[in-house]
């Protein structure tokens, strides 16, 4: 085998195993899922939550809202999904991923122009719901090493917590 093919199966194989991980790793941290439940898919998607309610009331749905909601809100998380993935410290494969990240902006930025043209129906849902898996999944893989939201931070700040109480109560006696 030539040098360049063995370094770029090791890639190959270095960006599963980091997909893999980020993937997987986060159903080890409640918080995490937690956060990803009632931040990002609760508050983060409030548009779109709003929008359906919305329409719901009327006596004839329109679609195109609550589809054009979705992209945007899509496109939101795709764009910080992919900022994520270029800061990666993985040297490796941090080519690969500014590829991937690149690719996958422009995919967004080409679904949501599909998305958001005049005169969409409501098939335009098989368009717009399978992108805001595809974010929502993008967000998960790309902040699943995010210190701030694993038990680390959290068993930190909670023996921060047990100090500060120990050093008032201290004060007090």
């Amino acid at each position: 085998m030539i040098p360049d093919q063995d370094s770029s199966i090791d890639k190959w194989k270095e960006l599963k195993i980091f997909i893999r991980d980020r993937f997987f790793k986060p159903f080890h941290h409640p918080e995490f899922v937690l956060y990803f439940l009632v931040i990002i898919v609760g508050l983060g998607a409030i548009g779109v939550w709003h929008t359906i309610y919305v329409e719901n009331l009327k006596e004839v749905i329109d679609h195109s809202n609550i589809i054009e909601n979705i992209a945007s809100f899509s496109v939101a998380i795709i764009a910080t999904a992919t900022i994520e993935l270029l800061f990666t410290d993985k040297l490796v494969i941090k080519k690969p991923l500014t590829v991937i990240s690149v690719g996958i902006i422009s995919l967004a930025i080409i679904t949501f122009l599909l998305v958001a043209v005049p005169e969409r129906n409501s098939y335009w849902y098989f368009a717009a719901i399978p992108f805001m898996i595809f974010s929502l999944i993008a967000w998960w893989i790309a902040n699943a090493d995010n210190q701030g939201l694993t038990q680390s931070f959290f068993d930190e700040q909670s023996d921060q917590s047990i100090e500060f109480a120990q050093s008032v109560r201290d004060y007090d006696e």
